[in-house]
Order: C-alpha cells, then sequence, then structure tokens
C-alpha cells in the first residue's frame, strides 16, 4: 500500500513538473503577458495531452523503480531520452491538433 502511494504521488508530481516546466518556458520565451499570435491555452492543451504519454514512456524505460539506484549513467541517459520524447510529443501534439508551428526556442527553453 505505502510503495503504491509514494508512487502515485512520484507520478503525479512528474506530470506537475513537466507542465509547469513548459508553462514557464512559455512565459520565458512569449514574455510575462499572454500573446495572441500564440494563445496559451492552446499550447497548455498540447502540453496537457503529451503528459501522460511521457508518462508511459518513462515507466516503459523503467524510471519508477522505487528500490532502484538512481545515480547510474544508464538511468541519466534513460531520463534524458524520455525528455527527448517527451519534447517531441509536445511538438507533435501542438502540430497535428492547431495545424502552426511554433518556436523553437521555445523547445530549448523546455
Amino acid at each position: 500500500m505505502r510503495y503504491r502511494v509514494l508512487l502515485v504521488i512520484w507520478l503525479l508530481t512528474d506530470v506537475l513538473l513537466f507542465i509547469a516546466t513548459y508553462a514557464l518556458a512559455y512565459f520565458i520565451r512569449v514574455g510575462w503577458i499572454f500573446s495572441t499570435d500564440f494563445p496559451f491555452s492552446t499550447y497548455m492543451v498540447s502540453v496537457s495531452l503529451s503528459a501522460p504519454v511521457w508518462l508511459i514512456v518513462l515507466a516503459t524505460t523503467r524510471t519508477f523503480g522505487l528500490s532502484r539506484n538512481q545515480r547510474s549513467l544508464r538511468n541519466g541517459a534513460y531520463i534524458t531520452y524520455a525528455g527527448f520524447v517527451g519534447t517531441a510529443l509536445v511538438t507533435l501534439t501542438y502540430y497535428f491538433a492547431f495545424t502552426a508551428f511554433f518556436s523553437r526556442m521555445l523547445l530549448i527553453i523546455a
């Protein structure tokens, strides 16, 4: 029971951190006001839709092992891979949902 609760908390914090990081990247790139050219709401919809898929990628690479050594080079490579996949998912989700391309710098900042 305790393991499952800890795992759920871990998953929720990862999703929230994923979404918050992309929100921060939006404001760093666009500015601290909402842009009409690149709406925040549509951007956050694509980020929110890609977040669960990103968690599945993390789960399939076995990054969510509570008893796993988190300091290994292999685990760092898995996290880096999942980060690249998360960035690609946000890009593809936004492009196919809204058929508009946005700033590549925003992806680098995120």
